[in-house]
């Protein structure tokens, strides 16, 4: 069975220098916090109403949605009852 390894002290194909860079690079990137990219729930929201793109991709499918329906409807003979 092949699997991933969780952690990089039980890779198998990592010389033992290539694993100690790897744990240091870990360690260092868990120490450093970027600010910059986190944004609030509120202000993602306030983003994506916003954004003009969000909306043209919004009617687009709903115009496909409304579309397809139509379409559908007319083709299918009525189910009796």
């Amino acid at each position: 069975m092949t699997y991933i390894p969780n952690r990089p002290e039980s890779y198998r194909w990592l010389t033992d220098v290539e694993r100690e860079a790897v744990m240091y690079r870990l360690a260092c990137d868990r120490q450093t916090k970027d600010y910059s990219d986190q944004v609030t729930t509120a202000h993602a929201f306030k983003l994506a109403v916003t954004d003009p793109k969000v909306w043209f991709v919004a009617i687009a499918l709903t115009v496909n949605f409304v579309a397809s329906a139509v379409t559908n409807c007319e083709s299918h003979e009525p189910v009796p009852y």
